[in-house]
């Protein structure tokens, strides 16, 4: 007990050096990968691209266990007219030593050398038709509908894209897969931490056709009106020449989303809108309202997002984000059911749409100039587990390959004996 009082003291202090001796920094909280900024031609002239990269994580937390992991990733991209051919696949492992019920023992099970287990696997396969304002992409690919939580999800399918005029049609059609899928067995990082047994997570399944999803969404955009040409040959230097307004209305969507599949019971349904408004002082203002529809969980769903964007010039830019998931039953004790959101709030207890109500407060500062930044958030759940978290995440880039990120969490949830720290460094080399 004394040992874990003892570490619990070291981590806070780790924690706040670490705000405090990093003046600047951001680092992505679900994916840090660099891999689409570093493709290059194997050969001058040919469109054949590549890109790797690989990462080492090391960590530990005050539930006496070690977290470990190690990953390998490779693409190539061959690209031509209006076509491309797009993989992205390579290796995962990792350790945790922890040794409480139910889990990992610290011995090799099935791994190689120092680390328990390892996955072979890939995250990108697909091919994509462009031409003029229509893109079709077919193949293992990631899928967003172009609302603000509904998907976030690799799996096997089609989307479509089309613009014609204002508006932007975005449909999507696809089988999420337990060994590609973002929370699956080749892309989560869930067996890092693990840190409650009993949470509700959705069903994946394991072959095509067991847990679908299809979605339209359709965003109408307002164009802005361009001032009338002047017959005034001075009409150009005109300081009372007539401006295009500048909207605090954005854009607005409708949507449309449905889950199914045999191993889905019935059919879920989920029907709304969402808009975006941006007012005066880089203010953004998020908001989106569905109905879901299931038998005896029938409730209305809203999201409210927040921001605020400062710009400090050389110094760089911070941003403040506050977040709200929300729902009103309709039937008594109403779950969220949108299984592939994989919002992964929070670095260790990762929340998703099934841990509605809850909220979540960020800010991060970057200055491009030191190739540094840092994120701090918190989470807070309301119901189920009373689930909250506070991270810090803290990033450096070295000669443009290298980046390392150093990140710290302290958690509490009802079934959690004690309060509970983790502190975890990364470094990830992309050539």
């Amino acid at each position: 007990m004394k040992i874990i009082v003892i570490l619990e003291k070291k981590l806070k202090i780790l924690v706040l050096l670490l705000l405090f001796i990093s003046v600047s920094g951001y680092s992505q909280w679900v994916c840090r990968s660099k891999l689409g900024a570093h493709l290059k031609p194997f050969k001058k002239d040919f469109p054949l691209l590549w890109a790797a990269e690989v990462t080492l994580g090391h960590g530990y937390m005050t539930d006496e266990r070690q977290i470990t992991n190690a990953m390998v990733f490779a693409t190539l991209d061959y690209s031509w007219k209006k076509h491309q051919i797009y993989v992205e696949g390579g290796m995962k492992a990792w350790r945790n030593t922890y040794k409480g019920p139910g889990q990992y023992n610290g011995e090799p099970e099935g791994g190689f050398g120092f680390f328990q287990k390892q996955r072979f696997g890939i995250r990108d396969a697909f091919y994509r038709y462009k031409k003029d304002d229509n893109t079709i992409v077919v193949g293992f690919q990631q899928f967003t509908l172009g609302d603000y939580f509904l998907v976030n999800e690799r799996a096997l399918g089609l989307s479509y894209k089309n613009t014609f005029g204002s508006w932007d049609i975005n449909v999507n059609g696809a089988s999420v897969l337990k060994d590609f899928s973002r929370f699956g067995t080749f892309c989560s990082v869930n067996y890092l931490y693990n840190t409650i047994r009993d949470r509700v997570y959705p069903v994946l399944g394991e072959s095509i056709g067991e847990t679908n999803f299809a979605a339209v969404v359709a965003t109408w955009t307002p164009k802005e009106k361009k001032a009338e040409a002047s017959d005034d040959e001075f009409g150009e230097f005109n300081e009372f020449a007539e401006k295009p307004k500048n909207r605090i209305f954005k854009n607005a969507s409708l949507i449309g989303y449905t889950e199914f599949g045999t191993l889905i019971p019935e059919m879920r349904y989920h029907f709304g809108a969402n808009s975006l408004f941006e007012f005066p002082f880089k203010i953004k203002l998020k908001l989106e309202v569905l109905n879901q529809t299931i038998t005896d969980n029938n409730a209305l769903i809203y999201y409210i997002n927040l921001a605020k964007t400062f710009n400090f010039g050389s110094k760089g830019q911070s941003f403040i984000n506050l977040k709200y998931y929300g729902k009103y039953n309709i039937d008594e004790n109403a779950m969220a059911y949108a299984s592939f959101s994989n919002l992964f709030i929070g670095e260790v207890m990762r929340m998703d749409m099934m841990d509605m109500p809850l909220y979540q407060v960020a800010f991060k500062h970057r200055v491009p100039k030191w190739k540094s930044q840092i994120k701090i958030q918190f989470t807070q759940q309301f119901y189920y587990q009373h689930i909250s978290e506070f991270d810090v995440a803290i990033g450096k880039t070295f000669f443009h390959h290298a980046k390392l990120t150093i990140m710290g969490s302290r958690m509490l949830a009802d079934d959690l004996d004690d309060v509970l720290y983790m502190i975890r460094a990364e470094m990830r080399v992309t050539f």
